[in-house]
Parts: C-alpha cells; structure tokens; sequence
C-alpha cells in the first residue's frame, strides 16, 4: 500500500470511524482500523463486534492519491494520534510488517497487527429500506437512551425497541423502574413494518450529530444499516424478544400536577445539595396549596424546598422518586409539564407540549 492522504481530513475520517472501537476490547483485533486502499478508492472499517463502521473514500486530487493498492490493520488509537500531527499532504506506505508515515520532515513507524485475524463484516444491504431524517431520528433516540440499563443481566432492559408500523416509529426504552417512548413520523407510501430492538449503547453513536438531513435505513431481523455520505453504520439486534411495555401507561389518572419545567428542575436541585452520587431519594409532600421537596441524610443533614407556583388537582398524597430518573425524563421537555398520577400512585406519567410525542413514565420508590 502506498497513499497520499491530507492529514486534516483523514483525521475527521479517523475520528468518526473511532466511535465504533472500544479500545478496552479484549479481542485485539477490533482495536484496530482496517483499511483497504484500490485502485480507485480507499475504505476504512471500525467495530467493536456489535457496532461497526465503513467509509469509503474515493480518490481525489487534495485529498487521495493512490499509487499502490495494498491491506492493512493498525492501532486505531495509535493511527489517529500520528495524523493529527500532521499538516497538509503526507505519505503512507507499508512494508512487510510495518506502516510508514511522511510528513515533511516528521517520520513515524507503526507495528501493524495481524489481518487475517479480524473478523469478516457483512455490509450488505438487505431488509426493509426506509428513508428517514437523521436530525429526527438521533433527537427521538436521544430522548429514550437514558430510560435503559446498562448493566441489567436481562439483556433487554439494556436496549431499545424500535417499532415501526403505519408510518409511525415508536421507540421506548426501559430499566424496569421506568419507560421512555417517543413517536416519529415518518412518510413512506409502503406498506411495511419491522419490530428490533439494539443495544443503547450502540444506538448513541448510531446517528452522528453532523448528519441532519434524509438518510437511508435498511433493516433485517440480524442487524439495522444507515446510509449516509459514502458511509455505512450498522449494529446487530438484540437476539430476544421485546417485553410489549405499552401497556404500562395507565389509561386513566386521579391527580394532576402542572408545573414550570424550570421551576421544578431548580427546586430539585436546591433540595438536593445534600445528596450524592449514590443517593438519588427525594420525597414529595403535594398538596393543593404546596410542594414540599425533602431530602433526609442521617449522617448528614435534611433539606426542605418548597414550591407554591404550580396547578395542582387531586388529593393530598407523599411519594419518594429517584431525582436523577426526574430530572432524565423533564430533560426531553421545555416550558410548561404536566405530571399525571394513576390513583395508587405506584407510577406517574409526565407530558408536555413542548414535545407531544414523548411520554415519560416513572414508578415511585418506597417511601422512607
């Protein structure tokens, strides 16, 4: 392999591509960027064995010259540092085991690692093909992501189900304490459907926050494809079905509670200062008159915040909430919110008209 590549850009490339390697990856292999220069075209491949990236880079003057084809696999982390150091034009080449790297006077060796050691990757693009907007796509995600487990050994608890049917994407995400749904709508004159679920973890770099136009999704039942720029990301499914936590929301509420996002938002982080990173407890005295936010620390102190700028319709009740599962599920609105409890009051309901098609559910933690 022998190239010219300019360094400011192939580092953007580099950088993108990175997002899919897990450098703590126990299977060596995947830390690395396999590259495959051709003829007339260079491509670059990243994964961490769930999540995986190839780009293409086709040949172009100011940006890629090839004068000789050529396959290798290096330290992607390794790679990245060298080229960013690197201004203009510079020369790539390999020789048996090693990759040279020119720029200017600068000189750099790397070890390349062993190719026939990395896994095939399967890009082909098979399945239900959907065009959909990214910028839509990546702020519904995001508005779900933070509702999963990441630890949690039911393996689906760590994911998210994304369901599509009637030109309507619904994606929610569950830890089992709470739920996070939101719909996208999406113009396809097929009539098609699919039901996946992939990890959270994966679904974060899945949309790249520079893309905000149209992009191309294709789906199967083993992995889901987005197209873009020469570029191909792909994530496997998770091999299990999804709980139908649909009906979780309750149908019909007793009580009422309409509130300023960033009034209640402020309260919690007065009531708060006392806390922890491991105790997340607040209690919620609701009146018609008052909130009462209360935080107790034995060991420590108490605090009391009260809040009267609100509408609130019901009865008198005290619940105890995880603050940080709170404060999660108001991210995804602005302004006014409105907090529906069922009349056990074992789980509430938050909606706003900032976003209509997100609803956050949260089941209230034993009261102390």
């Amino acid at each position: 392999m022998k190239i010219k590549v300019n360094g400011k850009e192939f580092t953007k490339i580099l950088e993108e591509i990175s997002k899919c390697i897990n450098m703590s990856n126990m299977f060596l292999p995947l830390r690395g960027f396999l590259i495959d220069v051709l003829e007339d075209r260079m491509t670059i491949t990243g994964s961490d064995g769930n999540l995986s990236t190839i780009k293409t880079i086709l040949q172009k003057e100011n940006f890629l010259l090839i004068d000789e084809p050529g396959r290798i696999l290096v330290p992607s982390s390794l790679l990245t540092n060298i080229i960013k150091k690197c201004d203009g034009m510079l020369e790539m080449n390999n020789s048996d085991n090693i990759l040279f790297i020119n720029s200017g006077k600068d000189k750099y060796e790397i070890n390349l690692m062993e190719i026939s050691e990395y896994p095939a990757i399967d890009f082909a693009l098979l399945g239900i093909k959907l065009t959909i907007n990214a910028k839509e796509l990546r702020e519904a995600a995001k508005n779900v992501l933070f509702a999963a487990s990441s630890t949690d050994v039911d393996v689906i608890f760590n994911g998210v189900n994304i369901d599509y049917s009637d030109n309507k994407m619904k994606l929610i995400a569950t830890d089992s304490y709470r739920v996070a749904y939101q719909e996208i709508d999406v113009v396809d004159s097929r009539n098609v459907n699919f039901n996946v679920s992939l990890f959270a973890k994966n679904l974060k770099e899945f949309i790249p926050e520079f893309i905000n136009g149209d992009v191309e999704m294709f789906v199967n039942e083993y992995k889901i494809n987005l197209i873009f720029d020469n570029t191909i990301i792909q994530s496997k499914l998770i091999d299990a079905p999804y709980k139908d936590v649909s009906k979780i929301f309750p149908e019909t509420f007793s009580k009422l509670l309409t509130i300023e996002k960033k009034e209640l938002i402020d309260a919690i982080n007065k009531a708060i200062v006392i806390s922890s990173d491991s105790f997340h407890r607040l209690r919620f005295e609701i009146d018609q008159k008052e909130i009462k936010i209360i935080s107790v620390r034995e060991e420590i102190g108490n605090s009391v915040v009260t809040i009267e700028n609100k509408s609130y319709s019901g009865e008198d009740f005290v619940l105890t909430v995880n603050y940080k599962y709170l404060k999660e599920a108001l991210s995804v609105f602005e302004g006014e919110v409105k907090i529906n409890f069922n009349n056990s009051i074992d789980r509430f309901v938050i909606v706003g008209k900032s976003n209509p098609k997100n609803k956050q559910l949260i089941a209230p933690q034993r009261s102390y």
